[in-house]
């Protein structure tokens, strides 16, 4: 039986989905929903490849709007749990090992790996003291020749290096000491923890390099390698920066994707 021929004619929706289903915590329904529909996937037991109910039939089954299904569907498709084609292939089950995060949403590679159900684990971190150059002191609002507190470490999925992570952090906001004592794995989460600088959004940009010594030897390729490398600047919430962060993957280890919409018009005259 081939992929496309593995679609379901009914979906069995479990006491346990249906509990699921009528939570009602303090999130959009469209998240809330997009969790519905994950848990239905995994209550039927659906592989790669097997197609999804329509549209139509998850509102009847989950008792939203169409509009909501919409939006939770295009959620799975950029957290890569479900691929979305026009014409008779419909909706389908995505491959598990397909790594996909979208450039506008914020969130930790553990927290993206807990998501998509892979393993995230943290190895070779090393904190210390680096100078900055002059284009971080000038994107990080601090006067030329300025120390930073600097960290580095390697991300693994399922025990293979998958992203080399550098982040440089003003000594005002943290010293070298202070952050070994409270770093676990994610700068994202230990931003999002602390009480004294809230992180409030980032800008991200993508690049290609090519692997230098360092980055070849964690995360065993050549030099020369392609390499993809995301830089993003975290802001608080007054939108000052906190950090810059260098994170350098491996080319097919994660896709970025960029949610485009089409342009409202109707403001035009």
């Amino acid at each position: 039986m081939t992929a496309n021929d593995a679609q379901l004619p009914a979906m069995r929706l479990t006491e346990q989905t249906r509990a699921r289903a009528r939570r009602s915590p303090r999130r959009p329904l469209y998240a809330t929903t997009a969790e519905d529909i994950r848990a239905l996937i995994l209550d039927n037991d659906l592989a790669p490849g097997c197609q999804l109910p329509s549209e139509e039939e998850l509102t009847k089954l989950f008792a939203v709007s169409r509009s909501t299904v919409r939006e939770a569907l295009r959620e799975l498709d950029v957290s890569g749990v479900i691929i979305r084609s026009r014409g008779r292939r419909g909706t389908l089950v995505a491959n598990p090992q397909r790594i996909v995060t979208g450039l506008t949403t914020l969130e930790s590679i553990e927290a993206l790996a807990d998501r998509q159900g892979w393993r995230c684990e943290t190895i070779d971190v090393v904190i210390g003291v680096r100078r900055l150059s002059d284009t971080q002191t000038r994107i990080l609002k601090v006067p030329v020749d300025t120390n930073a507190t600097y960290l580095s470490r390697t991300k693994l999925k399922n025990g293979e290096p998958m992203c080399l992570c550098m982040t440089w952090i003003p000594r005002h906001i943290v010293s070298p000491a202070a952050l070994r004592n409270s770093f676990v794995a994610s700068i994202t989460e230990w931003f999002l923890n602390e009480l004294d600088h809230h992180l409030g959004s980032a800008t991200a940009s993508v690049s290609a390099v090519a692997a230098d010594k360092d980055e070849a030897s964690a995360l065993r390729v050549e030099v020369g390698s392609p390499l993809i490398v995301l830089t993003e600047i975290f802001l608080d919430e007054s939108m000052e920066p906190l950090c810059e962060c260098r994170n350098v993957f491996v080319p097919g280890s994660i896709e970025l994707v960029v949610d485009r919409q089409p342009q409202d018009t109707t403001t035009r005259g």
